[in-house]
């Protein structure tokens, strides 16, 4: 998540932004750093080509990524949750990257003049009175609150500026060529469109028998209730109270979503769960199924195969059109074999069906239709196109450029800092990662 927010507003404007949000959690009472406890004061989250990384700066990072995930899932965080995202690696993967491009600023001897840093504070907006104007006042109680002196805000939002402009010169070292917008073009314009009957795991459900005993016996046992009750929670979607359809008007709130009870349909949750979690039974069916549907579309005319299918309680159905770049084709998937083959110079799809597998889906294509890019939207749409291409390159460079970067470092990481809050005694010395 943080990645992406760094793609899209770059290194400086995430510090400020999770900044923003912690000193957000100071004006509601909610930010409160904890210790690193057990970790002891001069203990080393990691180190960077021989740089420190305290466990005071991972302490606040960790601090502020978790208080936003509470923030975001307002208040019901849970701690194994935090431990299944692996938040701790995420914060000091993140810091050991931040740490490597400022060691690349400072080999490239860019540097980031105190007036430029103090312009750049005094344009926050959460240092300004009300009239607009830089507080001081409120400037030293806001740092204080957060564990920051001037000097190491300062510091900190001198590093930003510097990774900025370390960040920019690499992207801006991108260049693309007509040829390569071109390419890009065709690849997202030419398309294909098939024909196809789809079994997926809606359709396994029609094939897993669940008996009334099956039902009632799950309902009587408490184990089976509770299970029913969490699989309801979970499918919540599956059963929305039936309303009558309203036109929504300009400026009008959407209704409200209303569920049918629990209660209601309790007989229905459950056999929606025997038959989930008797999900290899309806695999196994419509890997039988299609085959004889891959065989009679082979040996039938199309109208008698439709009705075929349609005897089956299935139907035919045309793809949405996808291009050469898709894994997956809406309403079929991943199937990037099938994406594969309508590319193909004499592609198997011209020649006749065939049957194709996904992880969880068997999909029966065919009848396969070329729509050709239009090149005179090609030169409507040029200029666009080369920014969105001098974008995606600029992108790739910096991410192959930090990835080069990180391999070569000589990082060694705390093992402790995994679960921060759960460490008991000193750390231990940090182990070398990488070399």
């Amino acid at each position: 998540m943080f990645e992406t927010m760094r793609k899209v507003f770059g290194p400086a404007a995430v510090t400020v932004i999770i900044g923003a949000i912690a000193m957000v959690f100071v004006f509601f009472g909610v930010y409160n750093p904890r210790t690193t406890k057990g970790q002891g004061q001069g203990a080393l989250a990691a180190t960077v080509n021989g740089d420190a990384i305290t466990m005071t700066e991972f302490g606040r990072e960790y601090q502020q990524r978790t208080e936003m995930f509470s923030n975001m899932m307002k208040g019901k965080i849970d701690p194994n949750m935090l431990k299944q995202l692996r938040i701790g690696e995420q914060v000091v993967e993140d810091l050991i990257r931040r740490r490597l491009v400022l060691q690349e600023a400072q080999r490239m001897g860019m540097t980031a003049p105190d007036a430029e840093v103090r312009e750049k504070i005094k344009e926050m907006p959460y240092f300004k009175a009300k009239d607009g104007s830089f507080d001081v006042s409120r400037y030293n109680q806001l740092l204080a609150a957060n564990h920051y002196t001037p000097a190491a805000f300062e510091d900190m939002i001198r590093e930003d500026i510097l990774r900025a402009r370390v960040s920019e010169f690499v992207r801006g070292r991108a260049k693309v060529s007509e040829k390569e917008v071109e390419s890009d073009f065709l690849s997202q314009e030419d398309r294909r469109q098939v024909d196809y009957v789809v079994l997926d795991g809606e359709t396994a459900k029609k094939f897993v028998i669940v008996g009334d005993k099956d039902v009632e016996d799950a309902l009587k046992d408490k184990a089976g209730l509770d299970a029913a009750k969490m699989h309801y929670e979970r499918t919540k979607m599956s059963y929305v109270k039936p309303t009558a359809k309203k036109t929504v008007k300009k400026g009008e709130a959407a209704p409200k979503t209303e569920f049918l009870p629990f209660e209601e349909v309790k007989k229905k949750v459950v056999l929606d769960m025997l038959r989930e979690k008797r999900s290899d039974e309806g695999h196994k069916a419509n890997k039988e199924l299609s085959a004889d549907l891959y065989a009679k579309a082979k040996e039938l005319p199309r109208d008698k195969f439709k009705a075929y299918v349609k005897g089956k309680g299935l139907e035919m159905k045309t793809s949405a059109k996808f291009n050469r770049l898709q894994n997956s084709v809406p309403g079929l998937g991943d199937l990037p074999e099938l994406v594969s083959d309508a590319f193909k110079d004499g592609s198997p799809l011209v020649q006749g069906p065939k049957l194709y597998e996904g992880a969880k889906t068997f999909a029966v294509a065919m009848d396969l239709k070329a729509f050709k890019p239009d090149m005179a939207e090609f030169a409507k749409s040029k200029t666009q196109l080369e920014q969105t291409a001098s974008s995606r390159k600029s992108e790739e460079m910096f991410q192959q450029w930090m990835h080069d970067l990180r391999t070569r470092a000589k990082v060694s990481i705390n093992q402790q800092i995994g679960n921060p809050t759960d460490a008991d005694a000193e750390a231990p010395a940090p182990v070398p990662v990488d070399d």
